[in-house]
């Protein structure tokens, strides 16, 4: 259906929520996002916020052990402590001690990885800034949701229309409490294969699509990225990031995903020795990057790319942004 101001609102009607009509409608609702007229909503469906104050918090904090299960549970007055005493959430969750040296070690570790580095969020700002020079005006941003949502959140505070995908059930029922906080975000519970599949986004144009995979490269990743070409989801001056794990061949063996020499990747090589991949990771990955675009008849160009060495026994991991 071609959607207007009209067809969207009397659609609205049928809902008792904003989140029921975003997960129901999502072509009604996206059309009035896109368009800036959410706030005609506010009659039909007006959003329903609890005006939070710090006694309220400090009574309702106490009903929890932690902060995971109280951000679950109360998302708008977790966002409220965060905003206003954030010290309220170290005071009543207070980080776990480790006496062991043993146990030193490991917690170390976890935290020298790129998830938790500060080397990550480095990379985070420098899309933000890199999103922030396109034109301007309110800008679509694609990316998997994760765990806290936190680039999807980030994006939203900038105003950005962020769509996210998150495959597991359970987690993405998890962060519907937090989501309907954020009215500038659309979570969908699927993966991004099937998102840019979905006849809804095959037109779909957005200014940046960041697929924070953190896994090995793989067949149905690989499909993503083809798809997104094929679609035509990104125009010239958009961006692509991408975050792959470097990982050695037994890794790629344990995923239980197809093995690597059925994708592009292996094509690449030339098909004379998978063996050039592990001493060339990165380089032929991009390479790979660079031959999907070209088949869809799409010309990118390499705007930074970060090899992250890391200093547990994970794999490294390869940061790379590409502009159309």
């Amino acid at each position: 259906m071609k959607w207007d101001e009209k067809k969207a609102l009397k659609e609205s009607k049928k809902h008792k929520t904003r989140r029921d009509f975003q997960a129901k409608s999502p072509g009604a609702y996206h059309w009035l996002l896109r368009h800036d007229k959410l706030s005609l909503l506010d009659e039909i469906l007006p959003l329903r916020r609890k005006a939070w104050t710090e006694k309220e918090v400090k009574i309702l904090i106490k009903k929890y052990k932690t902060s995971s299960e109280f951000r679950k549970a109360n998302a708008g007055a977790y966002n409220f402590i965060r905003n206003n005493c954030p010290e309220l959430l170290k005071l009543s969750f207070p980080k776990k001690l480790y006496g062991s040296s043993k146990e030193n070690i490991l917690r170390k570790a976890k935290t020298d990885s790129y998830t938790d580095s500060s080397i990550k969020q480095e990379h985070r700002d420098l899309l933000r800034d890199l999103l922030r020079q396109k034109s301007t005006g309110r800008k679509d941003v694609f990316t998997l949701a994760g765990i806290n949502m936190r680039d999807a959140r980030m994006y939203g505070n900038q105003k950005c229309s962020v769509f996210s995908a998150e495959i597991s059930k359970d987690i993405h029922a998890e962060q519907l409490p937090e989501i309907s906080e954020y009215p500038y975000i659309t979570a969908f519970n699927i993966d991004s294969l099937s998102f840019f599949k979905n006849e809804l986004f095959t037109k779909k144009h957005f200014d940046m699509i960041y697929l924070d995979y953190c896994g090995s490269y793989t067949l149905i990743k690989e499909d993503t990225i083809k798809q997104i070409f094929k679609n035509k989801n990104l125009k010239k001056g958009d961006l692509l990031a991408l975050t792959f794990e470097l990982s050695r061949e037994r890794n790629d063996k344990d995923t239980g995903e197809k093995h690597l020499k059925q994708t592009d990747l292996y094509k690449v090589t030339c098909c004379e020795d998978i063996y050039e991949y592990f001493n060339n990771r990165d380089g032929i990955i991009k390479a790979t990057v660079r031959h999907l675009a070209r088949e869809e008849g799409s010309h990118i160009k390499e705007v930074f790319s970060e090899v992250y060495r890391n200093k547990n026994n994970s794999p490294n991991m390869l940061f790379v942004v590409y502009r159309i």
